[in-house]
């Protein structure tokens, strides 16, 4: 079965948590799977061996001028009729327009909250009905965010499909000693990731520390309010990295204070290696990250909960981190790879019927 998957924006070889998730189908499905991106100016961080065709780099005369004459997205159509795969797997609503009427299955997957794609994709009506008439089946990060989506939508019954993310990261096989050193892994934008809220709580926090790895637009802005709080002794802007598992295994309680998310990858980067998680209920899949392998803080931020969150992780550390790793088992390679062969041979099948 041949499945291409378009990566619009995002490209497998780089950083990022729908990129994580695309090396990942790539993994599952090797020379089964193709990738469609539009990145013409990203840093290649990752070798993917699967095949990448990047639209907007033409490698032939043909391409350049097709893309003159079609576009990015006209183009897109036109390899993906050209290629005639079985299934699609697309990213983003909106390029569901683009897969109209093709003779192929259609999956859409989830990589944020409804509330985000409500104020998004789904504010055009337009978009809602092609969801309800194109789209095949919609792939979900969590039991709670299908619930919800499927009300809203008004999805067919088994439309909606629940599977979780997985990572790269290796399970914790042993157990993690505790320390005072508090992590973020994010892109430094601060209107979803509220990577202030954090560093303002840190002045309540004098025994520790809270190293940030990530790079964005709001990375100046955040460290001129490091220095204004005076914690320059004690927070740290690291930069970006791709020794996620070496700078998990240094810290000690993965902390996350966004606004909005889909699942969070780092979320489970930081279970496999044993950390206990800190994180807001500001999602439909966040009681599913947390679930007695951390505190999961109300949606409104309250900074003396955090703040009284920390300690409680720390003084019962072995316990949370304990759950972290048996939480992470639910997202290894092994069982991931399991559930969307299943999805995929289900497809298979019903496209006999």
């Amino acid at each position: 079965m041949e499945i291409i998957c378009i990566g619009k924006g995002n490209d497998p070889r780089c950083l990022g948590g729908v990129e994580t998730f695309e090396r990942i189908l790539g993994k599952i499905f090797e020379d089964n799977i193709k990738f469609y991106v539009y990145t013409p100016s990203k840093e290649y961080l990752f070798q993917i061996e699967n095949n990448i065709k990047n639209i907007q780099k033409p490698t032939s005369i043909k391409e350049k001028i097709l893309l003159k004459v079609l576009g990015k997205t006209r183009l897109t159509e036109y390899e993906i009729k050209r290629e005639k795969p079985d299934v699609v797997i697309i990213n983003k609503p909106k390029d569901l327009r683009m897969l109209k009427g093709g003779n192929f299955k259609k999956v859409l997957v989830q990589h944020s909250d409804l509330k985000s794609y409500k104020e998004g994709a789904f504010s055009s009506k337009n978009i809602i009905k092609l969801i309800q008439e194109e789209l095949d089946y919609y792939i979900f990060l969590s039991d709670n965010s299908k619930e919800k989506f499927v009300k809203f939508l008004k999805l067919r019954e088994n439309q909606g499909i629940t599977i979780r993310h997985s990572c790269e990261m290796k399970l914790l096989n042993n157990s993690k000693l505790k320390n005072k050193k508090l992590i973020i892994i994010a892109r430094i934008e601060n209107r979803q990731k509220r990577i202030d809220l954090a560093i303002e709580a840190m002045k309540k926090l004098p025994d520790f520390t809270l190293d940030i790895y990530g790079d964005g637009v709001h990375k100046e802005m955040l460290e001129k309010m490091v220095i204004e709080e005076g914690l320059e002794e004690r927070v740290f802007f690291r930069g970006k990295t791709t020794k996620i598992k070496e700078k998990l295994d240094e810290a000690g309680i993965f902390i996350m204070t966004s606004d909005y998310e889909g699942y969070g990858i780092t979320n489970i980067e930081a279970m496999m290696r044993g950390l206990p998680i800190i994180l807001r209920n500001t999602f439909e899949s966040a009681p599913d990250i947390v679930q007695n392998n951390g505190v999961l803080l109300e949606k409104e931020w309250d900074e003396d909960k955090f703040v009284e969150a920390v300690y409680k992780v720390y003084e019962n550390y072995d316990y949370y981190s304990r759950n972290s790793i048996e939480l992470g088992k639910r997202h290894t390679f092994e069982v991931i790879k399991d559930e969307w062969i299943k999805f995929i041979n289900k497809i298979a099948e019903n496209s006999k019927i």
